[in-house]
């Protein structure tokens, strides 16, 4: 594993020793983070009419219908290229951030 993270580490001093600042600005950066979201109420209960007399309901904090998700988001030269919503449970490792990518497109990412 270390001597792996070595030769890695002494590959990417060889790239950027040849292409200099062109090769920093072609990194691929990811990170992963929560999205916080809600239901918002129906049509119906939107158009629900009260008399100004009758007694509004109360308001609690937490929406029964909040919830979150997971999101890894990947960018390069301060572009955002992929945003991936993931399935409750995904575990995010290297493996995940290796598959994303591999998945993506080429055409996703010939704008950069």
């Amino acid at each position: 594993m270390k001597r792996t993270r070595e030769a890695n580490t002494t590959n990417l001093l060889h790239l950027y020793d040849n292409g200099g600042e062109g090769f920093l600005l072609q990194i691929v950066k990811g990170d992963e983070t929560w999205v916080h979201y809600f239901e918002p109420k129906t049509k119906q209960q939107l158009m629900e009419r009260h008399h100004m007399t009758s007694p509004r309901k109360k308001k609690f904090k937490s929406v029964s219908s909040a919830g979150k998700i997971m999101v890894t988001v990947f960018g390069m030269r301060k572009v955002l290229f992929l945003c991936n919503f993931l399935p409750r449970g995904t575990k995010v490792n290297s493996n995940h951030y290796t598959e994303t990518l591999r998945n993506t497109e080429e055409s996703e990412c010939s704008h950069l």
